[in-house]
Parts: structure tokens; sequence; C-alpha cells
């Protein structure tokens, strides 16, 4: 069991056989000013584990042996034991997430998701108090720039020093449109072809400048959500979800529909828990799927991991009201 107190306490310890990809998941995560550690196998991850003290254990689900079989062994130590992430070259399947937090994982994040994603996915899932390995380095400042020579008495300056044009998509964009409907860059080019191109031609053209049909879909369940009428809003999701299966916000409000339709409150690690660690994995930036996970753990009697939730909740929104008055309940009952 690792001594507390022994030297250079480990945030991340990074585990995958392909030893230069995870040099380089590493170098983004020590950019943010974690303390990692890089092995290449399980036997070499277990005796980390074991002499040291480790936050978060990020596994490669493709490690030889099985990642899943090492996220047990890690988990099933005694004393203290880190938490764990598993890595996937693609994007997860709900069977893959479900053996995932079936063996004790805290989720699923893609290696080739973004260094933003999988640092914020990380320090989610790092304990807390644990992620100052050291501090993140100072954003190193500009160099000044030499003043321009003065121009002799007479001449003229040169034509290369004019202010240059602004670019066309910018300017587009801070002019606007008001109440087009569209982009302002789309609607100067449908200006455009209404100029150049036969009027059969432009009586087509809008129909492929409006909402595609899953934005229509998700807008007409956001409007039946937020008049109750969830079993309603739910088949939209549903139908916006299968038109566009990476997007994170259709999955997300079709769970939190059938969590409002239960008649008691879910089991966080049945259908609904997983669509919504799923939404929460592909999108980061929301803080609804946190705000219904932690009340489907605080339901279940789970306080620790339900701070958790509430918690990520609050980073992501710190203004968040409910967020914070649930996080003090927790703190306050457990």
């Amino acid at each position: 069991m690792p001594d507390p107190a022994s030297p250079d306490p480990v945030d991340v310890l990074l585990v995958d056989d392909n030893s230069s990809l995870a040099e380089s998941l590493a170098v983004h995560l020590r950019s943010a000013g974690m303390a990692v550690e890089v092995v290449t196998s399980a036997a070499a991850a277990m005796r980390h584990v074991e002499d040291r003290r480790v936050g978060l254990a990020l596994i490669s689900s493709g490690l030889p042996g099985g990642g899943v079989a090492l996220c047990q062994r890690v988990r099933a130590l005694s004393g203290h034991k880190p938490k764990v992430l598993l890595l996937a070259t693609t994007r997860p399947t709900g069977r893959a997430l479900r053996e995932a937090t079936a063996a004790g994982a805290e989720g699923i994040v893609q290696k080739m998701g973004g260094p933003r994603a999988l640092i914020a996915r990380v320090r989610r899932a790092l304990p807390e108090g644990e992620t100052g390995g050291r501090a993140a380095p100072a954003p190193r400042a500009p160099a000044p720039r030499a003043p321009a020579p003065p121009l002799s008495p007479g001449a003229k300056p040169s034509p290369l020093r004019r202010k240059p044009h602004p670019h066309p998509l910018r300017a587009r964009r801070e002019r606007g449109r008001a109440g087009d409907g569209v982009k302002p860059f789309v609607a100067d080019a449908l200006a455009n072809m209404r100029r150049k191109a036969p009027k059969e031609e432009v009586a087509a053209a809008p129909q492929f400048l409006g909402p595609s049909r899953a934005e229509r879909e998700h807008a007409s369940g956001v409007e039946l959500f937020e008049a109750d009428r969830y079993d309603e809003a739910r088949q939209h999701f549903v139908n916006a979800y299968s038109l566009e299966p990476t997007t994170a916000i259709h999955l997300a409000y079709k769970a939190q529909c059938e969590v409002l339709l239960a008649v008691e409150p879910p089991d966080p690690e049945g259908p609904q828990g997983v669509d919504l660690r799923m939404a929460a994995m592909m999108g980061p930036e929301l803080v609804e799927p946190q705000m219904f996970l932690g009340h489907l753990y605080f339901a279940a009697g789970d306080g620790g991991r339900a701070r958790g939730f509430f918690k990520a909740a609050l980073d992501l929104d710190p203004d968040h009201a409910e967020a914070r008055s649930m996080l003090a309940k927790v703190v306050n009952e457990t």
C-alpha cells in the first residue's frame, strides 16, 4: 500500500503500449500543470500504483491483457486506490461504457478527442486536492516589436505598408443580417446567387440554407420539454439523435426526458445513467448531464459520486445556483 507521505506523488499514471502516443498525450497533461508518469505495460502500472500515490490511472482499453481487466485489478487494491479512466481510439459504444463502469472506471475518453477535451475530462476525474503536481507554465509575453525607422524628408510611405483589407468572412460576420435566420456570410452568398444564377435555381437554393432536419427535431423537442410534455419531447430528441448520433445535446435531452418520465428515480448505473455519462463525455461543456447524474446518485444514497457530479457542474458554470445548493446539501448530509 503506498504511503501518503511518499515522495513524488503522481497526478496521472498513463498506461499505453503505444509509447509515442502516450508521450504526446502526457505532454498536453503536463502543460496543464499535472505530474504525469507513462508506463507501457500492466505489470509496470501495478508496480507504480502499489509503490506510489497515484490520483488517476489513464489506461488504454487496447492494452495487452485488456484495459478493463487492469482497471478491475487497480480498483480492487486495498487502501488508497486511484480513480480510473479508460482511453479509447474510437468513440465508445454504450456497451463499452457499461463494461467500463462495471469495472470501476469513471468513464471513457477518446485519445483523438483533442487536448482540451482530454485535459477537462482528466481534471474532473482527479480526486479533489490532487491536481497540483506542479503549477501550469505562465503564458509567454510576446516579444516587443521594434519601431519602424522614420521616413526621410520628402519620402512617401510604401504602398506595402497600407492597412490590410479585413478578412471577407470576418467582415460579413461583424456586419450581420437582422432577421435573416441564416449566418451573415451565407446570406451574402445567397445574395450573390440571386444576381448570377437563373431564377429556377435560386428558388430551390434557400431550402439548403435553413436548419437541418435534426435541428428542427431538436427545436421542437425543446419547446415540448419546456412545456413539461416530456413523452412527446423524447420522441423528437430520439429522431434528432438518430440523424446526428455524434451530437451530445440530443442524447442529453433524450436521457433527461426518460429520467423525468420515470415514477421513481432510475438507477444511475442503468440505461439513463449510461446515456447521461455518454452525453457528458461527448459534450464536456454541457452542465445538465452532470446535474442529472448528481441527482440520480444522491437519490440512490451515493453522496460521494453525487458530490463529484455537482462539483463538475459548478466548475462548468460557477453561477449555477442549483449546483451550489445541492453540493452544500450533499456535504452536510455526508
